[in-house]
């Protein structure tokens, strides 16, 4: 406990130690996961991009893909 207490600066409001450790702890599990969707989930992808890109930047794409894939009714977009 003595060795996390010399890590923080003395002075330093337990607000903002609580809200950099939950910052750290943040970044730290994003980089130890990856992304693991339920095998329930298709992953759908457009225009050669990743799900997430895909998802971001062309949804209305994404979703009438999806749509089509499970035998739903797609609607032209004007």
């Amino acid at each position: 406990m003595e060795a996390i207490r010399n890590l923080v600066p003395e002075g330093l409001p337990m607000s903002l130690q609580v809200i950099g450790a939950t910052l750290l702890l943040g970044i730290i599990y994003s980089y130890i996961t990856t992304e693991r969707p339920s095998p329930n989930f298709p992953l759908i992808s457009v225009r050669g991009l990743s799900p997430r890109k895909s998802f971001g930047l062309h949804i209305r794409e994404v979703v009438q893909e999806g749509l089509r894939q499970v035998g739903r009714v797609v609607m032209p977009t004007s």
